[in-house]
């Protein structure tokens, strides 16, 4: 058996706990009064119908899935512009949120195996990291929360091209 290869029985089957408003957060950003930018938004599936979103420069799009891309975004076109990472448009809550447990249940398989988890993980600022297929490709999944009961989820977004940006810059 290989460092990463875990027995069926040790696979990670539970599930992370998540913010009551996470699918807000993620899915719509949090558009808040006052100087400064956005919180949030790692979709367009909802955004631009809720608000006039307007992405004001595209950074770079992942060589596996071009659905996912990281650009710098406005909720409204008086507020600051904020980067962020995007799961393709095509995804729904649902499939998102899918994408983040499975994103989450890998982490907590194999990163007491496999060093490269927790170096991704801090090397960009996050609570953990993981990978999951999202349109046939393993794809990076991280947040800066533990999916604990005290520590829920309340945002998660894709790497791209292997890179995280939320978690560097401290904006998500």
């Amino acid at each position: 058996m290989g460092k990463n290869a875990r027995p069926a029985n040790l696979v990670e089957t539970g599930l992370p706990y998540f913010e009551g408003n996470a699918n807000l957060h993620i899915m719509n950003g949090n558009n808040h009064d006052g100087a400064g930018a956005h919180s949030g938004l790692h979709s367009m599936t909802y955004a631009n119908q809720n608000f006039p979103t307007k992405v004001v420069a595209e950074v770079a799009r992942d060589k596996r899935v071009s659905d996912i891309y990281v650009a710098d975004v406005k909720l409204r076109g008086n507020k600051t512009s904020k980067r962020s990472s995007f799961f393709p448009a095509s995804m729904a809550w649902p499939a998102v949120r899918a994408s983040i447990i499975e994103a989450w249940q890998d982490y907590k398989t194999y990163h007491s195996v496999s060093d490269v988890y927790d170096q991704i993980a801090n090397k960009y600022n996050l609570s953990w990291a993981g990978y999951a297929t999202i349109q046939g490709q393993k794809i990076w999944v991280g947040s800066l929360s533990a999916g604990t009961q005290g520590n829920p989820i309340d945002t998660a977004f894709p790497a791209v091209n292997n890179k995280f940006y939320a978690g560097i810059t401290g904006q998500i």
